[in-house]
């Protein structure tokens, strides 16, 4: 099953961000998500999206970026019918606003929200 879940790591060196691209190619469909995108790399994001036949169904932000623009409107724009995903400790806006123990299914596979806690140390 899991040679049927296509993993693309990508990278945008300017922020030094890594967005990932999932998609489920067992499904006719070959629906998708992308975490992550930057505004700088939408449209290569798309392209490659376009290219593998994949049908992009969520671009999910795994929190607010402080080092980049999230692409997310850009796609959105650029694909009307991509839903926004964010947590809701964020208290930023999209279609989907998600807390830890939530599940999404996409198509076969299905993604869990986990609430990560960072504490960072004043030195």
């Amino acid at each position: 099953m899991a040679a049927n879940l296509l993993f693309r790591q990508l990278f945008e060196k300017e922020s030094s961000t890594y967005t990932y691209l999932l998609a489920d190619l067992s499904h006719a469909d070959k629906p998708a998500v992308l975490v992550d995108p930057v505004d700088k790399t939408a449209d290569r994001d798309l392209t490659l999206i376009k290219e593998l036949g994949l049908k992009l169904i969520y671009a999910m932000n795994t929190h607010v970026h402080a080092d980049h623009v999230t692409g997310t409107g850009v796609i959105k724009s650029k694909m009307p019918g991509v839903k926004s995903v964010i947590s809701k400790a964020s208290q930023a806006k999209a279609d989907h606003v998600v807390e830890s123990g939530d599940k999404y299914i996409l198509v076969t596979y299905t993604w869990r929200c986990v609430l990560l806690l960072v504490i960072l140390w004043d030195a």
